[in-house]
């Protein structure tokens, strides 16, 4: 291998090599030292904390303990890392009073503590008149080109709106000046979290208390804005959102006065969390109805079943119309009379809509998208199914000539529990379901009950007779014409 000689290489160094920007390096030290001394004066702050805590935990008075501005801070920090605390030492104005013979303009730093408790503690200020005062003078003392966060800049320049006894004054600017309130709380740098109680109190002003006097059936204002809000997903209390804690409100206040949720009200309720009959692992699902307690998860379901029962019901209306068939016109006075009844029974815990070809785009021509009910398609040109949940027993009614089918229990693998998104065939709901239930339960067992419908009205005895087998009392009064209930009984009689 043949060697490479290299030329040497000749350089200096100028005189002043490694000294250049010297004197940042030695600021960066000193800063470095500050932070070392730093350590020293929080021995000190924790210290005096906790001196100040057993002064009060023995029943001693807290006025005559405020001397300095640290113990202002700790006062501070105290209020709002401690709940016993603020029990033994309230916010009230005599202490104010304390802080400021020690700092009659409270400084930038002593401001920002003063404002976390007034956002934080904000029901809890005795003095709330005082506080604000103090904050708001001591704002008007911070001079423009002083170096302060913008925070204070921008609380200086709202003071008179936030900073009151009472959110009103800071309501009423969105209001006037046609703001949302989202970007209002935003534009004031509100903090927005479950423990500003300043935040709670102008979301219950502004949100919540509105719907407490609002007509049943009626839509706010704020109901639409909500929809459009960043605020909907904002946490309130516990693992519940400002967009739960509305619709709570309203499904309580429903189900207090007994009647069926309002129409505008499930349009409106949809149209912010979707429909809750969705897969559970879907993100709508887990967003909204997962962090629901049961209870109104269960209320929805009810409450949508109606709307799956009047959609049901105007589309056999519409294919005994449109097939002229005077068979399927003279049994649906009956059928409609039955399933009203049933829905009145409050046995139906939930629904689901089954539709074919002509009904989905039936029902997408009559309806708008937001007022559509959410259906499954049958892979069927023009027989429909619903399936009804009655008390715990699964009932299935159809269109045109399909048999009504009872079982006490759905077979492993069926399409209401699955809740896939796919087009289901007609047999699925009918033989197929028969034949799942047997292969599960034995062929030995009468269910699935099929009954089939007749012009006779036969098939309502053994429908009522089939779900009392079943352990569900239905009153045959509710479910039958006057003169359909007049021939039961009189059957019942010849034939008990």
């Amino acid at each position: 291998m043949i060697p490479i000689n290299l030329p040497n290489m000749l350089f200096s160094l100028p005189p002043d090599a490694g000294m250049i920007n010297i004197n940042q390096y030695k600021e960066l030290s000193l800063d470095l030292e500050k932070i070392g001394r730093g350590n020293h004066h929080s021995l000190l702050f924790m210290q005096r904390c906790d001196s100040i805590l057993s002064h009060v935990n023995n029943g001693k008075s807290i006025y005559n303990q405020v001397k300095t501005i640290r113990d202002i801070r700790i006062i501070l920090h105290l209020w709002q890392t401690n709940k016993a605390f603020i029990q033994q030492v309230p916010i009230n104005s005599k202490i104010i009073k304390c802080f400021k013979k020690i700092q009659q303009w409270l400084s930038p730093s002593l401001l920002n503590g003063m404002i976390r408790i007034f956002f934080d503690q904000y029901d809890n200020i005795n003095d709330c008149a005082l506080f604000c005062k103090t904050i708001q003078d001591s704002l008007s003392r911070i001079k423009e080109k002083k170096f302060i966060r913008n925070e204070l800049k921008i609380y200086k320049h709202y003071g008179d709106k936030i900073f009151n006894p009472n959110t009103g004054p800071f309501i009423s600017w969105a209001k006037t000046h046609s703001l949302p309130l989202d970007q209002w709380i935003d534009t004031c740098h509100i903090p927005k979290s479950s423990r500003n109680r300043f935040f709670q109190q102008c979301i219950d002003h502004y949100f919540i208390k509105p719907l407490i006097e609002l007509q049943l059936g009626m839509i706010h204002s704020v109901m639409n804005e909500i929809k459009h809000s960043s605020l909907k997903l904002t946490p309130y209390q516990n693992e519940l959102t400002i967009g739960h804690i509305m619709v709570i409100h309203l499904m309580d206040r429903v189900d207090f006065a007994k009647i069926t949720m309002p129409d505008a009200w499930i349009k409106w309720i949809i149209e912010l969390m979707g429909d809750p009959r969705v897969p559970t692992t879907s993100s709508v699902y887990q967003q909204w109805w997962a962090t629901m307690p049961a209870k109104y998860n269960q209320l929805m379901r009810k409450w949508l079943s109606q709307i799956d029962l009047k959609v049901f019901l105007e589309v056999l209306e519409e294919v005994g119309r449109r097939s002229g068939n005077e068979k399927i016109n003279r049994m649906f006075p009956a059928r409609k009379t039955f399933l009203q009844g049933l829905y009145k029974s409050e046995y139906i815990t939930d629904t689901r809509l089954f539709l074919s070809a002509e009904a989905s785009k039936y029902i997408q021509d009559r309806y708008d998208e937001s007022e559509r009910p959410r259906f499954t398609k049958v892979n069927h040109r023009n027989k429909s199914v619903i399936y009804l949940n009655v008390g715990g027993i699964h009932f299935f009614e159809g269109t045109h000539n399909f048999s009504v089918r009872l079982l006490d229990d759905l077979p492993k693998h069926n399409p209401i529990t699955l809740q896939e998104d796919r087009k289901i065939s007609l047999q699925e709901l009918a033989t197929g379901l028969d034949f799942a239930y047997q292969q599960e339960k034995g062929t030995d067992t009468q269910l699935p009950y099929i009954i089939s419908h007749d012009i006779h009205q036969v098939w309502q005895r053994k429908l009522i007779k089939a779900f009392h087998a079943l352990g569900i009392q239905l009153d045959p009064k509710s479910l039958l014409s006057k003169d359909d209930y007049n021939q039961y009984l009189k059957e019942e009689q010849n034939n008990p």
